[in-house]
């Protein structure tokens, strides 16, 4: 019996190393920003603007974005997150009516679906489901080029992302 308690204390440690931490709460958010911002983004063109994440958790458990975008109509714009591992998911695809998403985060907590905002939450500032879960990013390693898509659908206006910015657990 004494053996399998020195066996399990000098493992213990490794295991803990292992794993991340020492088991006291969740591992910490990491904050990356865009640095090839602002972009204007063009009447009926598509632009990219990448976050290159250096170090990160071995498996993701959570994934928030922060855009800030200043344009006359949100329900012109598909908003597209590409992950180091190439998934992708639509944050909204033209399902929000009204001007500019500023500061406007997309967290898998929220309670309210960027789909269900229109012309009087405008700007849209806080925190709104995705159009698509950022749950598809778990298990997946953080480190890599982020790719966030912006693509202007419609004619007669257009705007700017202004910066944009992700938080990865």
């Amino acid at each position: 019996m004494r053996r399998w308690v020195l066996i399990l204390l000098a493992v213990l440690p490794l295991m803990v190393a292992a794993c991340g931490g020492s088991g006291g709460g969740p591992p910490p958010v990491l904050t990356w920003y865009s640095t090839d911002t602002p972009i204007q983004i063009p009447d009926e063109a598509l632009i990219f603007s990448d976050i290159l994440v250096t170090e990160g958790p071995a498996f993701i458990s959570k994934v928030t974005v922060t855009v800030a975008i200043v344009h006359t109509s949100v329900s012109d714009l598909d908003l597209v997150l590409t992950s180091p591992e190439g998934t992708w998911i639509y944050l909204t695809n033209n399902s929000s009516d009204g001007e500019d998403f500023w500061y406007t985060t997309f967290d898998e907590d929220a309670l309210v679906g960027i789909w269900q905002t229109n012309s009087l939450d405008d700007p849209r500032t806080g925190y709104y489901l995705p159009e698509e879960s950022l749950d598809f990013f778990f298990g997946e390693s953080a480190v890599g080029f982020w790719t966030l898509e912006v693509d202007d659908q419609v004619a007669l206006d257009d705007g700017y992302l202004i910066e944009w910015s992700i938080d990865i657990q």
